[in-house]
């Protein structure tokens, strides 16, 4: 166990441990599947619905190879007491399963370290390949050498198990996965911050479209022999690939699958549905899954050319924002770069007229201050470049050390000492994000709540940072009860340049860049304010 274990961390880079039922669920599941399958079969006689492979194939691509020991369990029950076969002359009877899963797993998710929530066209052809077309291979090989079969009843097994490992293994890996890893139900990661989608946000005439054309794929199936107009069903799922992009393909995949093998065997007699055996039509069975395929590549494809297309419009509407907000930062900067060197050069010069030294120190006084001022516009300057050009690190962050890291720029603050400040970590003490970019928002929330607090007597001016964790996110809290914002400008607080009046003593680039800063870490902030009462402002970052 413990190798299995460590070979699944290594492959798969597995941090957390999963349930403890997932030992137990999958001997349910697919014996549950075999039942359901075995209650199809007995009325007609055909194995083309045979639900514990597709199914061992999705579970053991989210649980890994902890599926295998229930799959071997429901296979010696299987073949025990459903297909009466003594295992003292066929022992490989049993075996073949388990292998076909086994191959599974270790081409697409140890071997290429494949993403089974399919997120391109690369993970799409490696599953058919490595996850579905070679296991399914080995496992009617193996069911050749156990069982006295023909080639003819093997092609018709192979072909059958594919219509269903791709018709069902798919959708349930592309839609279900996210929400799996979401809630620790998956050793695979990367997948939760992944929206599977159904292609296009379905408008009234497209849900129409999409009904219409099922409506008459199931008629056709009824009306129409399948055995001459079988092309018709994959037509079918190629056609809403290409309209519609992968998740909609996936579906219509499912879909002519149920058409196709489930909705014969209540509609046909026995006898009437002798052409899913027959060896002669195995070219049509054939061609099902080869358009099968065709309709899920090309889901694909259409899927990630509209992303890209998202992607650079994206691109296009930063860059304009981009150019858009130079313009104005050469502007205004350029403003609030000489106003203060204007104001020093005018103390300068009258200090140059005044006769009394004495008075000498105010004027040293007023030039202290705006040159800190003008020190303190140029260090958000260089923030802000530093945040726009430097990539993206992760590194573990203790909240309280960075925290004190940088209050050492407030100690020439005067009125810091009567602020009481709290720093309440219990649920995040350490969170991973981008050092640099945090040390920018939690040195700009600070720098504003010192800046607008009440100091006089009847007030005790107070700060709290408080750490939080959610599910998915990590929020780190910055309280105040200050001056507070006003309704109104909630909304603006976080443009470039913006300040709440003139006489406001900030660039109005703080917070800017801290919205910027937490974007580039994949998160958001917010604000709650009560005008005379405080704010709060809530950086929340992705968990992992």
């Amino acid at each position: 166990m413990r190798i299995i274990r460590y070979f699944i961390k290594k492959r798969l880079g597995q941090q957390k441990e999963l349930p403890w039922w997932t030992w137990v669920a999958p001997f349910i599941i697919l014996f549950l599947c075999a039942y359901a399958s075995q209650q199809l079969t007995i009325p007609t006689g055909s194995i083309l619905i045979y639900l514990p492979i597709p199914v061992a194939i999705i579970l053991v691509h989210w649980w890994g190879p902890r599926v295998l020991p229930g799959l071997l369990l429901n296979a010696i029950i299987v073949t025990l007491y459903w297909d009466q076969t003594d295992l003292t002359l066929h022992p490989l009877v049993i075996f073949h399963e388990t292998a076909c899963v086994l191959a599974s797993w270790c081409l697409f998710s140890c071997q290429k370290r494949g993403k089974s929530w399919l997120p391109d066209i690369v993970n799409v052809l490696r599953f058919i390949v490595l996850g579905i077309i070679i296991p399914i291979s080995i496992n009617s090989g193996l069911l050749y050498f156990s069982k006295d079969v023909s080639l003819e009843y093997l092609s018709i097994v192979w072909t059958a198990d594919f219509a269903s490992s791709i018709a069902l293994a798919l959708p349930l890996l592309y839609f279900v996965s996210p929400w799996m890893e979401r809630h620790g139900y998956s050793i695979q990661q990367g997948s939760q911050y992944v929206k599977p989608t159904l292609g296009l946000r379905l408008v009234r005439n497209q849900r129409f479209e999409i009904g219409i054309s099922f409506a008459g794929l199931l008629v056709l199936s009824l009306v129409l022999p399948f055995e001459k107009f079988w092309f018709i069903h994959g037509l079918f799922s190629i056609y809403i690939g290409v309209r519609f992009g992968f998740g909609l393909s996936l579906l219509a995949n499912l879909a002519v699958f149920l058409v196709t093998y489930v909705v014969p065997y209540f509609t046909m007699n026995t006898g009437e549905n002798s052409w899913i055996l027959e060896a002669g039509l195995l070219n049509i069975h054939f061609g099902m899954c080869l358009l099968g395929i065709t309709a899920c590549v090309t889901g694909r494809v259409i899927s990630d050319l509209k992303a890209i297309e998202r992607k650079l419009n994206q691109q296009f509407n930063e860059l304009e924002q981009v150019h858009d907000e130079l313009d104005r930062f050469v502007y205004s900067a350029s403003h609030d770069l000489s106003a203060p060197l204007k104001t020093i050069l005018g103390i300068v010069a009258v200090s140059k007229l005044e006769k009394d030294t004495s008075k000498y120190m105010v004027y040293f006084d007023k030039i202290e201050t705006y040159t800190k001022k003008l020190e303190g516009f140029i260090k958000e300057i260089l923030d802000y470049s530093r945040n726009k050009r430097l990539d993206k690190s992760a590194e573990w962050i203790n909240l309280r050390s960075l925290t004190s890291e940088v209050l050492e720029n407030f100690l020439h603050t005067d009125r810091l000492p009567e602020i009481n400040l709290k720093i309440i970590d219990q649920e995040a003490p350490q969170f991973m994000a981008d050092r640099m970019r945090m040390k920018i928002v939690l040195n700009n929330l600070l720098s504003n709540a010192i800046r607008y607090q009440h100091f006089n007597n009847a007030h005790t001016p107070a700060i709290i940072i408080q750490s939080e964790i959610s599910h998915q996110h990590v929020m780190i809290h910055v309280k105040d009860n200050g001056h507070g914002i006003k309704k109104e400008y909630l909304g603006k607080i976080f443009n470039m340049f913006f300040r709440a009046s003139v006489d406001s003593c900030g660039s109005g680039l703080g917070l800017y860049i801290a919205k910027e800063a937490v974007k580039k870490m994949n998160g958001k902030i917010t604000v709650r304010s009560i005008h005379g009462k405080g704010s709060i402002f809530t950086v929340h970052l992705p968990k992992n």
